[in-house]
This record gives C-alpha cells, sequence and structure tokens, in this order.
C-alpha cells in the first residue's frame, strides 16, 4: 500500500513539472514571438539592412530618405563618359550628356523597400537580425533616338555608295566600269550600343563597327556582251500631241533611258518610270477613262510603252505583262499598243537571253523612239510583226431630241467607237530563212455605239416649224458650233489616248 502511494506522488510531481516547463516554454515562446514582431513592426516603413541600389547602402532609410541619397550619390550621371565607335580607321564620339541619360531612382527605391516584406514573420526577423548583403542595379534611361541620330552621322560619313559600270553605245560602246562602295552595318552597330550603354562609373563604351563592301549591281564585265543593236521602234507624236502630252512622253523616255536589264530579269514600266505625280514633272493630258477620253495626269505615255512594245517584239523578247487599250490607238498599228495605268496596269517583259539587255530611250523631232542593244549574236534572229484585223464592228448612233438645244443644234453625247478584232503575228527568222511564226497576241478593241443630242427649240422670232420670220433669222442654222465630237485618230483631240 506504501508502495503504491509513493509512486502516485512521483506521477504527480513529475506532471507538474512537465506542465511548468511547457508553461515557461510557452512565456518564451510568446515573448520572442511578441519580440521578433516588435521588431520586424520597426522596420515596417524602412529598407531592410543590407540592400544596397549600385553600391549606395540604403539600410534602416525610408523610401524618402533612399531618394534623396541615391538622388545626391547620381544625380549628374556619368556625365564625363563617353560612347567612342570605330569604322574604317577614324573614331566617331558622343558624351553620355547627349543622350539625356537619367536613374529610374523611383523603381529602384521600391525595389529595395519591397525586398524582404513578403515574407513570414520569422523569415522577416532573420531577414533583419542575419544580414545578407542585396545590391539591386539601378535601371539607366535614355534617348534611343540620340543613339539612332548617333549612328547616322557615322553612315553620312562612313557609307560611300556603289556606282555600277556604265556603257556609252554612241561611242563605239565605250565602258565606264564600275566602282565598289562602303556600308556600315547600322543595326548591328546599334544592337551593340544599347546593349553596352550603361551607368557606371569609370571607362567609356567603346565598340568597333563593322563596315562592309557595296558591290555594284552592274559590273564592266557585264557590259562586255553589249555591242550591237539588236531592235528598235520609233513613233511620232509632235503632230498629235499638246505640249503637256508631249512633255509626259519625254519624262517619261529620260526615266527609262538607260534601263540596263541582266539575264533573267524582268523589266516593270511602273517600276521603272514611277508614280505619274506633278512633283515628278507631269502634266494633266487627255487619256482613256472606260469608254471617254478625259484629262488625266501623265496622259501621253502609253505612246512611250507601246514604242518600247513594239521595240521589244522586233528583239523577240518575251513580254509577261501587256494590256491593249479601250480603242485603237493612232500612233501604233491595231493589236499592237500597250496600255499603263500607275498601281493597276503594267507593262513588263522579261530578258530571256544570256546576254544583257541596255535600252536607250530618246526624244526629238516629235518622234520617240526605243533600241535594245546586246550582244552581237543576236543580230542573226530578226523579226517581222504584222496584223491581222479579222473583224470590223461598225457602232450605230442614237439620236435623241432635246428641248434645250436649237432646231439644228447637234451634240454629241458619246462618240461612236469601231469595233474590231484584231490578231498579230511574229515571224522570226534566222539568217534570212523563216524559222517561226506566231500569235502574240488576239485582241478585241469593243464597239462604242454613239449617242448624239439634236435641238427641237425653235429659235426666238420663228415659227414653231423653224420658218425665219421678217423678224429675224435662226441663230446657227446649221448647228456646227454646238457640235462636241471625239476624233478617234486623235486629230481633233490630240493626245485623245494614253
Amino acid at each position: 500500500m506504501g508502495r503504491k502511494k509513493k509512486r502516485n506522488s512521483r506521477a504527480r510531481n513529475l506532471k507538474r513539472r512537465a506542465v511548468a516547463a511547457i508553461s515557461a516554454f510557452f512565456i518564451v515562446f510568446v515573448a520572442l514571438a511578441a519580440f521578433e514582431n516588435n521588431t520586424v513592426k520597426g522596420w515596417d516603413d524602412l529598407i531592410y539592412p543590407g540592400v544596397a541600389v549600385d553600391g549606395t547602402d540604403l539600410s534602416g532609410m525610408t523610401r524618402e530618405q533612399a531618394k534623396e541619397a541615391l538622388a545626391k550619390e547620381h544625380g549628374s550621371v556619368i556625365s564625363d563618359k563617353k560612347i567612342n565607335v570605330t569604322a574604317e580607321g577614324k573614331t566617331y564620339s558622343i558624351a553620355y550628356s547627349k543622350l539625356n541619360p537619367s536613374y529610374d531612382i523611383d523603381s529602384a527605391v521600391e525595389e529595395a523597400y519591397s525586398y524582404g516584406k513578403d515574407l513570414s514573420l520569422f523569415s522577416k526577423f532573420n531577414t533583419i537580425k542575419f544580414v545578407k548583403d542585396k545590391n539591386i542595379e539601378m535601371k539607366l534611361e535614355y534617348s534611343e533616338k540620340a543613339v539612332g541620330d548617333f549612328i547616322a552621322s557615322i553612315e553620312a560619313a562612313v557609307n560611300v555608295d556603289a556606282v555600277d559600270a556604265k556603257i556609252d553605245v554612241n561611242s563605239g560602246y565605250k565602258i565606264t566600269p564600275e566602282r565598289d562602295g562602303k556600308k556600315l552595318d547600322s543595326e548591328a552597330l546599334k544592337k551593340e550600343l544599347l546593349s553596352k550603354i550603361d551607368g557606371k562609373l569609370g571607362a567609356d563604351t567603346n565598340v568597333s563597327a563593322s563596315v562592309s563592301t557595296a558591290k555594284a549591281s552592274v559590273t564592266a564585265e557585264s557590259l562586255k556582251n553589249v555591242n550591237a543593236k539588236i531592235a528598235t521602234y520609233s513613233t511620232n507624236y509632235g503632230s498629235i500631241s499638246s505640249p503637256a502630252r508631249a512633255n509626259n512622253i519625254v519624262t517619261a523616255t529620260k526615266s527609262i533611258n538607260g534601263t540596263l536589264l541582266m539575264p533573267g530579269e524582268t523589266f516593270s514600266f511602273n517600276g521603272t518610270v514611277g508614280e505619274r505625280t506633278v512633283a515628278r514633272g507631269y502634266q494633266e493630258a487627255p487619256v482613256i477613262i472606260g469608254n471617254k477620253v478625259d484629262s488625266g495626269l501623265g496622259g501621253g505615255i502609253c505612246q512611250v510603252s507601246s514604242t518600247l512594245y513594239n521595240a521589244c517584239l522586233l528583239g523577240d523578247l518575251k513580254i509577261t505583262e501587256r494590256t491593249h487599250h479601250t480603242f485603237p490607238s493612232a500612233y501604233v498599228p491595231k493589236g499592237q499598243d500597250a496600255t499603263v495605268d500607275y498601281g493597276n496596269i503594267d507593262f513588263k517583259f522579261t530578258n530571256s537571253y544570256s546576254y544583257p539587255l541596255y535600252i536607250v530611250g530618246t526624244t526629238g523631232g516629235g518622234y520617240v523612239s526605243f533600241s535594245i542593244y546586246s550582244d552581237k549574236s543576236l543580230t542573226a534572229t530578226t523579226c517581222k510583226i504584222t496584223n491581222e484585223i479579222y473583224e470590223t464592228i461598225q457602232p450605230t448612233t442614237t439620236y435623241i431630241d432635246d428641248a434645250t438645244l436649237l432646231t439644228g443644234t447637234t451634240v454629241t453625247q458619246t462618240p461612236a467607237h469601231t469595233g474590231y478584232k484584231v490578231r498579230v503575228y511574229r515571224t522570226v527568222f534566222t539568217n534570212g530563212k523563216q524559222v517561226s511564226q506566231s500569235t502574240i497576241s488576239n485582241d478585241t478593241y469593243k464597239v462604242v455605239n454613239g449617242v448624239v443630242k439634236r435641238g427641237t427649240m425653235a429659235a426666238p422670232g420663228t415659227t414653231p416649224a423653224g420658218t425665219p420670220s421678217t423678224q429675224g433669222t435662226a441663230a446657227n442654222p446649221s448647228g456646227t458650233a454646238g457640235t462636241a465630237a471625239v476624233d478617234n485618230a486623235g486629230t481633233a483631240n490630240p493626245g485623245g489616248t494614253l
């Protein structure tokens, strides 16, 4: 019985000691937690210890204090630092101050202040008590435009345009050799500069720029086979053109003159002549729009494209794009015209020969001419172009009475145009012997029926039947002054077609 009491007493003592120990631990834990909490709380509005921005220690600072410290330390950033670019043995420099540099202090301070703030209470306490250095780099902001302008200034100093070889067909095919140029790799330079620009004090930023050789597109070697005229064609514009139309023909021809087409290359009329604008010297002149002749910028240049087209036909060249006019043109045979309209209709041909083609375009004495030069071996082949009008469609004319016009007066509302169906053939001869004949086009020029208004209004002082009274005579009895018509041949309407 005594032993049992002793065991119970020891158990109660152990239990009391355990409870006391747990209580003591809890008290210590609570005290420690309170200490940690108070410690961490004291840093709530401060940057944690060990945090620096670009080497400036911000420990224990508020946001505003940190901004002041950084502004003082980095306010006049790298003012004496330079960017030096070496290209072709020369050095080009720009001061960092020209880039309008500035540090993004606000973002850096915010990052410094936020460091450790998202951790648990225990981790925050450890971060504060057991300091580990944390350095944050500020972002340097600067003007990329200033960098671009700097690179552009280097380009202007370094770049040299290549000069193509040229040939003078009027001086015994004399060739002027090409000259290669130089070109700065501006994209690579910009990429390298942007990667190296920094806000660190000390040494300048030094970069070596890459400069490549700009090869000429046309070499003297490639022109050595241009030694003979293989085709030529001329049309007259002097007798059918207004001054504006003649100007447009001269302007377009100059754009084409001197064109060199290497083997396999395709000539584009619109691509070579360009958009017809006032700034480029073009004027308003008659053009065909739909079924009517109207005024348009660049009117007349279809005579240029049609003349060149016929030179190409005679040169046995491969025509890759060509469209005929709505009505036949006065300056070339039916079926042998080529209309153009910038952005819509183009005239194209391809150099299918193994030699370059050199195109000479001239104007003078009211004629526009195109001559095509290449290797003399091609002169053994000649071409003959013929057309066949295999159907003619005559137009009709509809008369509409108009009470607002005097009797006997007529006004052409829609000019009549005869329709045609035309085939064009090319016959090829080698050393005078026919080797082939082919159909190169089959065109239909649509018929346009005319519409004419005729007057039914009696003139003042006449009887309803139109008999002159004793008081006066009918005004314009013949009606000629009131007639408006367009001559399809282009005589009454010079330049009536493109």
